[in-house]
């Protein structure tokens, strides 16, 4: 339930559908029922694809409860983030790096040895992740934000980090509003 304004519900895995088509009316003896197992299972496996695109786990169905009028006005709230990783990313991906305008980085640097962190950010609040190593980083990194008034966008950013360097590269970034 999301705060009490509506109702998010899901199968933890895809359901078993069974579906049977029958033309004539069976109860007539001159004219029996006659199924169709091809048609029968065609509706099944399109019910079960449709079920598993879009009310299998992680995604959900939304169902919204009426809406109640408190005449209240928020102001401010909590929000949980959890930053969990990235997948194939590659220095070629990202505009050129000041690294590489500057020429002390060759263009054939492997892009295993990418140490990134990301930093969360709303309004003047800031939370960063550990550095991690490879292309494809896990930082399993949670964090609780407070937000005051109508605090608006909330903006995730992606850094490498140079070894031995104070400096680091930005490399992209992502709003959420």
């Amino acid at each position: 339930i999301l705060d009490g304004r509506a109702l998010l519900y899901s199968f933890v895995s895809a359901p078993e559908v069974r579906v049977g088509v029958a033309f004539g009316s069976g109860g007539s003896q001159s004219l029996p029922a006659t199924e169709w197992p091809g048609v029968s299972s065609w509706l099944e496996k399109l019910f079960t694809d449709t079920l598993v695109k879009t009310m299998v786990e992680p995604r959900r169905r939304c169902f919204t409860l009426p809406a109640v009028d408190l005449r209240k006005k928020a102001v401010g709230g909590i929000i949980y983030v959890k930053v969990i990783s990235a997948n194939k990313l590659s220095r070629n991906s990202f505009k050129v790096s000041r690294r590489q305008q500057n020429g002390s980085s060759n263009g054939s640097s492997e892009d295993k040895d990418l140490h990134t962190f990301v930093e969360v950010e709303i309004e003047e609040l800031t939370r960063r992740t550990d550095v991690r190593l490879g292309s494809t980083p896990r930082w399993d990194a949670p964090f609780n934000m407070v937000l005051h008034d109508n605090t608006g966008t909330l903006r995730f950013n992606l850094y490498e980090c140079i070894p031995n360097n104070v400096k680091c590269d930005y490399l992209g970034s992502c709003e959420i509003k």
